[in-house]
């Protein structure tokens, strides 16, 4: 069985469940969810037929680096513990440098570190602005400031 065949079951299965669940809510309440468990019914029954018409497909995780799936996750788990310690800039550089040094092109070492020492501290910064000055949500400030 392929991965988008199984994809595209599991987003009719939720889609089921938040629809039946919407219909609990008042009319101009559930206007909203009802509209996105249409438009996520759709796109799984879209999914499933491409799966179904396409036939059999390799398997996507052939030849993968599960190495950087699990530093991936880990990196990503500790970032949420830790952001109420180091604070939103902080770790949001750390993981984005970590990430960004071990899953990113090989070059020389110290030209990757500044490229992703860049990117981490441009993109860093860009949610920071965008999150709390546009849309009004603090982020946490962490122990060290």
């Amino acid at each position: 069985m392929n991965t988008s065949r199984v994809l595209g079951a599991a987003m009719v299965v939720v889609a089921g469940g938040w629809l039946y669940y919407a219909h609990t809510y008042s009319f101009w309440v559930r206007v909203f969810p009802q509209v996105m468990g249409y438009v996520l019914l759709a796109f799984g029954l879209l999914l499933l037929a491409q799966s179904v018409r396409a036939g059999r497909q390799p398997n996507p995780w052939a030849g993968a680096d599960y190495r950087a799936v699990a530093l991936s996750i880990l990196v990503m788990v500790l970032y949420v513990v830790s952001l109420e310690l180091l604070g939103f800039l902080l770790g949001s550089v750390l993981m984005f440098m970590v990430l960004g040094f071990y899953l990113g092109p090989r070059s020389r070492p110290v030209r990757r570190a500044l490229i992703t020492l860049a990117f981490s501290v441009g993109l860093t910064g860009g949610l920071y602005l965008i999150f709390v000055y546009l849309f009004n949500v603090p982020l946490p400030r962490g122990v060290w400031i």
